[in-house]
């Protein structure tokens, strides 16, 4: 397990390796009833461009798992649902627009041109509190479906 999980650390760093990670205090306003009530369930976001590349042949000790890719685009007020990352890392890249990420009480906008890393310890949720759509590029190593 733990040759596993360096590998997906390195697969991780490698697929953003061109890209800057930074992230800044968020200004808007979350409802408080979202910041005590995490979210359950996805609302506003639409799918594409789902793709998925099975690692079993690249790399035999990632066999079972598969790096996956889409395109989420989130309209104003839309919501991804709290969830956690322990069995599948990730990242999200905002291409077009803003969106904020909650983690626990602490919220942070992610602007266009950043990226967020989702390691073992993250659980979060995503809303985009503004009046224009956001698009997110988003990938991560998950199980064989």
């Amino acid at each position: 397990m733990q040759n596993f999980i360096s590998k997906t650390r390195y697969l991780l760093a490698m697929a953003m390796m061109t890209v800057t990670c930074s992230t800044f205090a968020h200004e808007g306003k979350i409802p408080q009833k979202l910041l005590d009530n995490p979210p359950t369930e996805h609302s506003g976001l639409s799918v594409t461009g789902k793709n998925a590349l099975k690692l079993g042949k690249q790399i035999p000790e990632l066999n079972g798992y598969q790096v996956r890719v889409r395109t989420v685009t989130m309209e104003p007020g839309a919501i991804v649902k709290n969830h956690g990352h322990k069995s599948r890392p990730g990242a999200f890249y905002v291409i077009k627009g803003e969106v904020a990420e909650i983690r626990g009480d602490k919220y942070e906008d992610i602007e266009e041109g950043q990226t967020i890393i989702e390691d073992y310890n993250t659980e979060h949720w995503v809303i985009n509190n503004n009046k224009k759509e956001a698009v997110l590029f988003v990938f991560d190593i998950v199980p064989v479906e």
